[in-house]
């Protein structure tokens, strides 16, 4: 892996061409590959776990196997940790996707607590330099990390990559159309005697806890909203769990893992179910569920600090905030190559002004030097000319 096989850093070199490919190899390269890992993990993650909460077209319907796969998560050891004899690292780091939407578009870099504190680790968020103390077992960023057994010694360090490879190896392992789980286990139905307004506007399942075997039965017992709730053995119709709640436009009923939203308003005595799906076949609810996640906020959630998950980009949003930020990048090495070129030409101008030759100057002096060969010949021709009259004369 590059960090680990190379200690040598882009900035400590200042520039040149070794210099831009390692700042391409270790700073670009590892930010588009991060981006485009994170949308890939949290788009499959995604859609499997809403195919999981679906019924496909096996006899018996059955829930939904997983439609994709990708590149699984790594924890890297650094070339100089301990070894034993045989040359295999003795430090041991394990790391486990739980939840692909809270992943972060970055690596990590794990060591043993600067500190000396035992059982405790430092571990740096490399793409902003967030650093965590964290114990084995911890779930940061959508992941949990398990250290050892044996654990790394205190001069070990690791690399880690939770959606480095996500997007190279991404696959579908989803082959049979019938398999695709578009109906949903539990379907709606309103009482024939309501006379309210209020109808199904769309009933979700959100959980892997939704029991089918469950009938739940809502009954409004006032035109603002209250209402009793019932959840039964669908065979035996004993009673399992009962509760009330008060109604409000635009907020969903939520009950044994659904969310049954409604529109119009209901009024005393209104009732309505909502029970095992008979006809999966002839059901698209969780088809549409996974239309629905076109404008689901999914990438980069974050745990919020009373519980719970928020934030977070719809899958839309990320990747083309990914795409901005590698043609910002393709553009600004585009710009710092034509500078550094334009620099280097004008040094070799310089240069050649310095040490080069001209060669028109020197052609001019090789005909000056030529011309002054010749009239030094004439010189001595004449002078011979002189020589030779002088003996004729002397005879």
């Amino acid at each position: 892996d590059r960090r680990v096989a190379l200690d040598v850093d882009a900035h400590e070199l200042g520039g040149g061409a070794v210099a831009g490919l390692l700042r391409f190899q270790n700073e670009d390269l590892v930010d588009a590959r991060t981006q485009l890992g994170q949308l890939a993990a949290a788009l499959s993650g995604k859609v499997n776990e809403q195919q999981a909460l679906g019924l496909d077209l096996s006899n018996p319907a059955g829930s939904g196997a997983p439609m994709f796969a990708v590149g699984a998560a790594r924890a890297i050891p650094n070339a100089h940790n301990a070894v034993d004899g045989s040359g295999q690292f003795i430090g041991q780091v394990s790391l486990t996707v739980t939840d692909a939407t809270q992943l972060r578009a970055s690596e990590y870099s794990l060591q043993a607590d600067p500190g000396g504190a035992p059982g405790v680790w430092q571990l740096t968020r490399l793409s902003d330099g967030v650093v965590h103390n964290i114990a084995s077992g911890d779930v940061l960023d959508g992941m949990r990390l398990d250290i050892g057994p044996p654990a790394p010694g205190a001069t070990d360090r690791f690399l880690l990559q939770p959606v480095t490879r996500a997007a190279n190896d991404m696959r579908r392992v989803l082959d049979n159309v019938n398999g695709i789980a578009a109906a949903s286990p539990l379907s709606a139905a309103t009482a024939s005697t309501n006379t309210g307004t209020a109808s199904v506007a769309a009933l979700r399942v959100v959980s892997s806890i939704a029991d089918p075997q469950l009938v739940a039965s809502i009954s409004f017992s006032n035109d603002s909203g209250d209402y009793s709730w019932e959840l039964r053995d669908r065979v035996t119709d004993a009673l399992q769990s009962s509760g009330v709640g008060t109604w409000t436009a635009g907020t969903p009923l939520s009950l044994n893992g659904f969310e049954l939203e409604l529109n119009g308003v209901p009024r005393s005595g209104d009732a309505f179910s909502v029970g095992k799906t008979q006809y999966p076949a002839s059901n698209n609810g969780n088809a549409l569920a996974f239309t629905a996640l076109r404008d689901a906020a999914f990438v980069g959630r974050v745990a919020l600090s009373g519980g719970g998950v928020g934030g977070g980009n719809t899958i839309t949003d990320a990747y083309a905030s990914a795409m901005s930020s590698i043609g910002v990048r393709v553009q600004s090495a585009a710009s710092a190559a034509q500078i550094s070129g334009a620099v280097a030409d004008q040094a070799q101008t310089t240069l050649s002004s310095k040490t080069g030759v001209n060669l028109d100057e020197e052609a001019a002096r090789l005909i000056q030097y030529q011309q002054s060969y010749q009239a030094a010949a004439k010189i001595l021709q004449i002078a011979q000319t002189v020589f030779d009259t002088l003996l004729d004369a002397a005879r």
